[in-house]
Parts: C-alpha cells; structure tokens; sequence
C-alpha cells in the first residue's frame, strides 16, 4: 500500500531538505516492516514527509503520508482534514467529502472539516447544505472567519443580504479584538470588507467607502483589484447624472468581482428603472448566464441584442451561452456576427472555433483560428489555440500542425507552453527524437507544468517504459490545477496498473 510513497520521496529527493533526506531513510523500513518505530516517532516523521511534498505540490505522495497519519492516530481529525482539502484543491469533490467525513467521525466539533464539508457542498451545488456546514462549523468555533465568508456567500445566494452583513460584521469585529493575524486570517477579513463593501453600495455608499478604505494594501491582489473597481464605481455613481446609470456603475463593478447574485440584484434594480439600457440588459443576462439561470439569460441577451444590434459584446455573450447550452448553429450565427462588428478582437472567432469543432467541421473551425492569427499575429495565446486545436482534433498533424508549432516557437522560444506543445505535436507526428529534445525543454523552463508530465507520460507509454510512464501520469495528476488534464492521467494510470 505505501511502495507509491516510497517511490515518490525518491523521486523528488535531490530536491527535498537534507532533514527529509534523512526521513526518505528511515521511512523506507518503517514503512515496509510498520513497526520498526515508535509510533509517535513516526507520526512527526510521516508529518513532516507530508508537509515537505505538500508543498512540493506532490499531492498523491502527501495523501499516503496523511492515510498513514490517520492510521497511527485513530482519533485525531487533523491528517483526514489535510486530505480533504488537497482533494478540494484538484476539484474532487465526493473524494473531499469522504475525507471531512472521516474526520468528524473522530471529532464532531473540529470547525475546519465543517469549513471544508460546506466546500465541498457548495462545489456540488448543495446550497443549503453548504449553508448548514458553515452554521455548524462557527456554532463550534465562532472566530473562523473562512466559515463565516462561506456562509455569508450562502445567504447572498438566498437573498438574505442582512444576515450576510451581520455575520461578516460579527466575524471582523471578533477578530479585531484579538491579537496579531495569521496571514490566512487577514487574507480571510480583507474579504470581509469587500463583501460587505459591495453589500453596502447598495443601499449607502459612504458606509461602503468605509468598509473598502480598510482593506490593506498587503492584501490579496484580487481583493485589490474588486477593491478598486467597487471605489471606482462609486464615484462614478456619484457624478451619474441618473439613479439607473448610479446603480448600473456599482452593479457592472460588482459583476467584475464575479459576485454574482449581488451583481444580478444591482442590475436588476437598474434595469427596472431604465430597461431600454443595453449595456444594463446583456451585463444581466450574462451574470444570469454564470449563474445557471438560463431561461432569464437567454430572454435578457436576446433582448440586449434587439436593443443595440450593431453591438458585438452583447453578441458575443449570446454566442458563448447557446454554444455553452448546445445551440450550435444559433452560437455560429451570433459569433459570426460579433466577429464582423469587432475586427480588432479574436476572442468571438475563438469562441466560433468551438462551435464549429462542436459540430464536427474541423475546415471551418481551422478557418477561424487562421483569421485570429491574422488578426493578432502577435498574440501567442491565439497561435496556441491553434495548436492545440490541430492536437486535440488529430487534424493534419503532421504537416498544419507541426508547422503551427514551430511558428509559435519561433515568436517565443522560450515559452514553456510552446515548447510543450511543439514536444507534443512531434510526439503525435511520430518524431520521438524531438519529442523527447522539446519536452525536456519545456520542463527544463517550467518543471511544474502539468501538460508537459502528460505528453511525457505518453512519450514514455510509446516506448514501453512503463514505469517512467506511470511517474509522469501522477505528476501530471498532482499538478494539474484546472481539472481537465487529470481525468486523462488517471485513465493511462488505470489502464497501466490493468497492465502491468
């Protein structure tokens, strides 16, 4: 059960503290005879191994560790939490779940693995369980502000903007009265004052300038950012020459902050008192669209497009939604417009190369990638998309997309991304030699790049070095942050170990 530990901690030893070299050693017999050590020995051993590949972002060595944690410590909570919230981090939501239940199984009132069982509720779309968590989470410890973020989030969610306010309040002034913050906690109450800053423009803005002006300026750069935008639009508010323009101000800089229901609520109200406004109509259906509304989505931005035809934005948003709810040709229709109304923007014939790969019609959607790079010759995130598009596709790989790859590498030879795909399109072509040369490269310039592992892990599958393989798919696992290579990493894994 615990060989994959023992292979990871040596695989990422020459990069590991001398003091974890030393528990690489003792480690190894522990682990193989389970009784060489005492077992709080090995506890601070075994915790300090997993802390040290924690941070290593080596996630599948760290969970061995905190199993085994868990295993020589029946009744503490606290390595079950660890577990719970590195699989909330990979977005594995009924895996987090399980582990914050194994944890409140040991101890009913340990407020953390409340905070990340309302998460993990919350990322399922279970509102009022989430709610319910974070209630049971600050019944046992009323000063974790994270439970209290989280459950003011829940009662915006449910339209209950007073309660939201009052626990936030509640939470900040708590804390206030304490000692020196950790840097968590002060990351936690810059939020607070965001979030009650947004409430509050609402209804009084000089109340919301107040909470804004104590965010720090150490604070988190997004907080920052929504800070900025919030005390922006209030100024702008203040010199609008109408309620309906005041409100739409806040409610657009609110919907930047991706606040969604207090976005909706600011432009709903904006909406009323000036419903031709499309700017105000297409901001609400698109808040409306992230929300998962969608028949008030689809009924706003259309209306927003009736309003203001000649309008690309509001275009664009009405393509994304259909091509997101599957009306593709719909999605075609808008996207092509908005891409002739805007000829200095790719994003819409981005968006039309995925409708068109949606419909199965590679020409077309190699058609609108080609007029991107036309377009933005020197944008390389648009000659990546057209990259990627010739790999995911197995779409003349060998000649289009090889020479894609290679033109990308001449504009930015050093990019990690280009070399990994340059690596991987060769790989595809059958070239292993200069498969092998670029994606080392790539890793060689960022070794924590997901997608490299993944090429890797197949570039040792074609050659039957299995092990190698299987090393490269887990590392691709523990990296990966968006969601999308993972699944594909833990097919190869599974299909190896069927294998082997």
């Amino acid at each position: 059960m615990f060989d994959l530990l023992v292979r990871v901690l040596i695989h990422v030893r020459p990069r590991l503290s001398s003091v974890l070299a030393l528990v690489v050693v003792a480690l190894h017999p522990m682990l193989i005879s389970r009784a060489t050590l005492p077992p709080q020995d090995a506890v601070t051993m075994l915790w300090q191994a997993a802390e040290e590949l924690r941070a290593l972002r080596s996630y599948t060595g760290a969970i061995q560790a905190y199993e085994r944690i868990a295993a020589l410590s029946p009744t503490d909570p606290a390595p079950l939490v660890a577990v719970g919230y590195i699989y909330l981090a990979q977005q594995e939501w009924l895996l987090a779940t399980d582990a914050f239940n194994r944890a409140l199984a040991r101890r009913i009132d340990f407020g953390s693995a409340w905070t990340g069982l309302a998460s993990a509720s919350w990322a399922r779309g279970d509102l009022h369980a989430a709610v319910t968590q974070w209630q049971t989470a600050l019944e046992y410890q009323p000063d974790m502000m994270q439970a209290r973020l989280g459950l003011a989030l829940g009662f915006i969610y449910e339209g209950q903007l007073h309660e939201a306010a009052t626990t936030l309040a509640a939470g900040v002034a708590m804390l206030q009265s304490g000692a020196s913050l950790p840097i968590e906690q002060s990351g936690a109450m810059a939020s607070a004052y965001l979030l009650r800053g947004a409430i509050l423009a609402l209804e009084s803005p000089v109340e919301a300038r107040r909470e804004l002006s104590l965010i720090a300026d150490n604070a988190p750069q997004e907080t920052l950012v929504a800070r900025n935008h919030l005390v922006e639009a209030l100024d702008r508010a203040a010199a609008a020459d109408t309620p309906a323009q005041a409100t739409k101000y806040i409610g657009l800089a609110i919907m930047k902050a991706e606040l969604w229901p207090l976005a909706r609520l600011a432009l709903m109200r904006a909406y009323s008192l000036q419903p031709d406004d499309a700017e105000t109509v297409a901001s609400l259906g698109y808040v409306e669209a992230m929300m998962g509304l969608d028949r008030p989505a689809w009924e706003h931005l259309s209306t927003a497009v009736v309003l203001r035809p000649q309008w690309s934005l509001a275009r664009l948003w009405l393509g994304r939604y259909c091509l997101q709810n599957g009306l593709l040709y719909l999605s075609i229709a808008q996207l092509r417009m908005a891409s002739a109304l805007e000829l200095s923007d790719t994003t819409a014939l981005l968006e039309l190369s995925r409708a068109y790969v949606s419909l199965g019609n590679y020409a077309q959607a190699e058609q609108a990638l080609l007029a991107a790079v036309e377009r933005a010759p020197y944008d390389l995130d648009v000659r990546l998309a057209l990259v990627n598009f010739y790999a995911d596709s197995l779409w003349h790989v060998a000649d289009r997309g090889l020479a894609a790859a290679k033109s990308a590498a001449e504009m930015a030879p050093q990019d990690a991304r280009v070399r990994d795909m340059l690596g991987w399109m060769y790989l595809l072509a059958g070239d292993m030699d200069q498969a092998r040369l670029h994606l080392f490269s790539a890793l060689a310039l960022k070794p924590d790049q997901a997608s490299t592992y993944y090429h890797l892990g197949k570039f040792y599958l074609a050659l039957g070095f299995q092990d190698h393989a299987r090393t490269a798919f887990c590392r691709a696992v523990d990296l990966d942050s968006t969601g999308q290579l993972r699944p594909r990493a833990l097919r190869s894994l599974t299909q190896l170990n069927q294998t082997s």
